[in-house]
């Protein structure tokens, strides 16, 4: 069975959705990670929507622990997120929402799922990925690299910091099982 991991976290550009895939493991389901059974089309884009401080982080290799589903349709999408927004208090405020939406438009036509990542599973994501993700967040948070790094996303990067953490990264730094 399939688990998620990000493919494209659109780190070269810094916006504020990235993608991932599904990858065999022979031991889990889609709905262990809140992801609709048949949505395991290779055609559909899966979109992750960067709701939170660490997913503006993670990167290629990261295994995705638990999502949240918001459907097929981009506009349902970002009305669904609305509504989570305002009751569960993400943090997002209307520029965030609005970076979103524009950079969203992006995808166009491309058929596509969109999720929220809700945890990411260290223990499972590949030794570079975990890497990667720690090296990533601490240029993002340096504001001299980040000034310098040419144009890249400042702005984004800048607003996303603000967005509250997920769980413990507890697992980061222990040996993989990979």
């Amino acid at each position: 069975m399939p688990r998620p991991v990000v493919h494209d976290p659109r780190q070269n550009h810094h916006g504020w959705w990235g993608t991932f895939t599904l990858v065999d493991d022979g031991e889990t389901s889609l709905k262990e990670f809140g992801i609709q059974t048949g949505s395991d089309d290779p055609d559909c884009l899966h979109v992750f929507l960067k709701t939170n401080r660490d997913s503006h982080f993670v990167a290629q290799g990261t295994a995705l622990s638990s999502l949240l589903d918001l459907g097929p349709d981009q506009r349902g999408a970002m009305t669904k997120l609305k509504e989570i927004n305002d009751a569960e208090g993400l943090g997002l405020t209307k520029e965030m929402i609005t970076a979103m939406e524009t950079d969203l438009e992006s995808i166009g036509d491309r058929r596509a799922h969109y999720y929220i990542i809700k945890g990411v599973d260290w223990k499972n994501s590949t030794a570079l990925g975990r890497v990667h993700s720690l090296t990533t967040e601490a240029c993002f948070n340096n504001d001299h690299w980040l000034d310098t790094a040419g144009e890249i996303g400042q702005g984004n990067i800048r607003l996303g910091r603000m967005l509250k953490r997920l769980p413990s990264k507890d697992f980061v730094a222990q040996p993989s099982e990979n």
